[in-house]
């Protein structure tokens, strides 16, 4: 009888952590990004970012506090975004106590360590003509000849140190190294820096570079020295002649993309950084000639670059997650898309395998999977 209830109360027992591993998941919860009605890009045609042709991170070399910042001339203030700037212009001062009490002890060092040698020298010249006269020993004369020697040591590290000192203390001369703009201040006067701080990004835009993603079939279109068409929407869709710098001869590991670079003369400064180009590859010019009815691309369309990530578990291949809501709530399934990119733009991608007016899935994209109940989070 014993055996039998507890035979019993190991059923219900089992039958009770059945119920309680069946409870359903709670919903990831995600963000979602609609797709546009129509193609944002037509076959032939990448976009890319503008960027700089020379850029440099101008960080202090030594810490200590700001002391000043300089400004542009007969403006009364200091410098900021946007400001032009001459190569060799002084940007800002760290303060210089520190490292001027430092060239001070050091200076004074190098002159005890050069009156030191005056002397090891005097008496070891004194200690050889009496070593002549045979009035002194060998012995002796060994001991003055190394302390003559170890003087013109001293003097020599003191020298080294002196020099050391000097140079940090012009460490406290902050200056631009190119002519151009300034991108981006990050201090402000009083900040404590510390060596390899970040104070000014500064851009030498005279002429601009753009870097296009391109597909393998493309890749090969494009030749250093070619030049190419170029138009700027934000520029109302004005036209620029740009030379390719660089065709990369790798494909990115993760898009299968290759890197085409196009350099701008910018003598106007018209041409901005983050503005996007569009590039027109030189074979679009015959694509009248080819037959009519060869069959046309895909349409691509812009999506997020977050929302597209690899297959679980395979090293090849890109997909989304797309999701359709249930009427009247934020929650869905998540579906897999197999997708296929064809360039990038920013944060953002073009890519065939999509419809219009999809859903896709953003913030949770990595860890969404097939069947998946999700929750929009607005």
């Amino acid at each position: 009888m014993r055996s039998l209830v507890l035979f019993a109360a190991v059923s219900l027992q089992f039958t009770a952590c059945a119920k309680e591993k069946a409870k359903p998941a709670p919903p990831l919860p995600v963000s979602i990004s609609k797709i546009a009605g129509s193609p944002n890009q037509q076959q032939g045609e990448f976009s890319g970012s503008v960027q700089p042709f020379a850029q440099v991170q101008v960080r202090a070399q030594i810490d200590g506090t700001i002391k000043k910042i300089y400004g542009p001339a007969k403006k009364g203030r200091e410098y900021q975004s946007g400001d032009r700037i001459k190569s060799g212009a002084r940007l800002l001062d760290v303060d210089t106590a520190i490292y001027s009490r430092q060239v001070d002890k050091a200076a004074a060092e190098v002159e005890s360590a050069r009156a030191s040698q005056i002397a090891a020298d005097a008496e070891y010249k004194r200690i050889s003509e009496l070593f002549a006269d045979d009035s002194v020993s060998r012995a002796e004369l060994d001991r003055s000849r190394a302390s003559r020697d170890a003087a013109r040591a001293q003097l020599s590290a003191n020298r080294h140190q002196l020099a050391e000192a000097r140079t940090e203390l012009s460490y406290c001369e902050i200056s631009t190294p190119l002519t151009g703009v300034i991108l981006k201040r990050n201090v402000e006067e009083g900040d404590l820096v510390k060596a390899g701080s970040l104070t000014f990004q500064i851009a030498n835009d005279e002429k601009m570079k753009v870097v296009f993603a391109v597909p393998g079939a493309d890749q090969s279109k494009f030749s250093v020295g070619q030049k190419q068409q170029l138009m700027l929407r934000d520029l109302n869709n004005e036209h620029f002649t740009g030379i390719v710098s660089r065709v990369g001869a790798m494909a990115d590991a993760q898009t299968k993309l290759f890197d085409v670079e196009v350099v701008v003369e910018n003598p106007e400064r018209q041409l901005k950084q983050g503005m996007v180009a569009r590039l027109l590859p030189a074979e679009r010019e015959s694509s009248e000639k080819e037959p009519a009815e060869a069959a046309p691309s895909s349409p691509a369309f812009r999506i997020p670059l977050a929302s597209i990530v690899r297959p679980p578990g395979e090293s090849q291949g890109l997909q989304v997650y797309t999701v359709e809501l249930n009427e009247h709530t934020d929650s869905g399934t998540a579906k897999k898309r197999a997708v296929r990119l064809r360039s990038l733009a920013n944060d953002a991608a073009y890519v065939e395998g999509l419809r219009p007016d999809e859903l896709v899935i953003v913030r949770g994209a990595t860890i969404a999977r097939e069947g998946m109940t999700v929750k929009v989070v607005r």
